[in-house]
């Protein structure tokens, strides 16, 4: 819940600043004083919250306020208790498009030496650019990020002709077919591979598709987090992620069984996230498990073998 505990600890300190400097609507004095009236936040009282909200109450009364920024606030929280209480009613026509938390990464991005040149570059580009993956999920969890992956909303070509003409990367094209770009700098010190969003296909292989496709092709929750470049906004569209890598857990998205057919190979990622320290969720543990002999038939040994060094390095 740490999502939910973000938005609500915002939407209270707004709340109570605006009512302190009297910039707030009697109207929304005696509507969010039924909603919410705590002043601070702790585990407990969160908990309570969540378990005695009834949505379709919360809702009207959250469309009743004056105030935009909180109405907004609370809006994504309902976004987010819906997912998890799909009975509702109006559950059922609310689905969770993105979830946002303004953070601070540039520390972590300093780590490594031209991630902030290759990030300039790339701000120059018309479309949305997103930091994902291992590096999002490590800096948010406190652990040291290996390397920085990128996806864009922008074409394949045009990321090309931007880092085409800067002098201080090269490019490889190796990766093309999956619209995946790999940019190096010019001493050949670091790669970042830069992909456009994609969507699975019903027939195999992948397509151009929006961040919410993306992020359902993934493998582990916590690999599902954006970081917009330019808005320094987080973007958790399963609004599980965020939560799975602040407390350490390593759960597959949708059905493991899912995951672990698509590539049997996940099931060593599995344990090598466990040989690191994250705690395993107990359905996808069960489905490795149940599932090794299939890794162990179906992937080649290579593959195996990479793996396994990887776990051995701590990587």
């Amino acid at each position: 819940m740490f999502v939910v505990r973000k938005l609500l600890e915002e939407a209270n300190d707004n709340y109570f600043k605006r009512l302190n400097d009297n910039e707030i609507s009697k109207n929304d004095i005696e509507i969010y004083e039924t909603i919410f009236p705590i002043r601070k936040l702790d585990a407990r009282k969160l908990d309570d919250f969540v378990s005695k909200t009834n949505i379709d109450n919360l809702l009207i009364k959250i469309s009743k306020l004056d105030n935009s920024y909180i109405k907004t606030l609370l809006n994504d929280v309902i976004l987010i208790l819906s997912n998890e209480k799909p009975n509702s009613s109006l559950a059922e026509n609310l689905n969770l498009v993105k979830m946002r938390i303004e953070i601070d990464l540039d520390d972590d991005v300093k780590n490594f030496i031209y991630a902030e040149d290759i990030i300039e570059v790339l701000k120059t580009l018309p479309k949305r650019t997103f930091i994902v993956g291992g590096f999002v999920r490590d800096s948010i969890a406190n652990r040291s990020a290996n390397d920085m992956d990128f996806c864009t909303e922008n074409s394949y070509e045009d990321v090309k002709k931007v880092f085409e003409k800067n002098k201080n990367f090269s490019i490889k094209e190796t990766g093309k077919h999956f619209s995946v770009l790999i940019v190096t700098d010019k001493n050949n010190l670091e790669s970042f591979e830069i992909a456009q969003l994609r969507k699975d296909k019903d027939n195999g292989g992948a397509e151009i598709g929006t961040i919410i496709d993306d992020a359902e092709r993934r493998d582990f929750m916590n690999s599902a987090i954006y970081f917009d470049i330019n808005s320094k906004v987080l973007i958790d569209p399963h609004g599980q992620s965020i939560d799975d890598s602040v407390r350490n857990v390593i759960r597959f998205i949708g059905k493991p069984e899912d995951r672990i057919k698509e590539d049997p190979l996940r099931v060593l990622r599995f344990y090598r996230f466990m040989g690191r320290g994250w705690v395993a969720d107990s359905k996808s543990l069960k489905a490795v498990r149940t599932n090794f002999s299939l890794m162990m038939n179906e992937t080649s040994h290579n593959r195996v073998m990479s793996e396994i060094e990887k776990m051995v390095m701590g990587a």
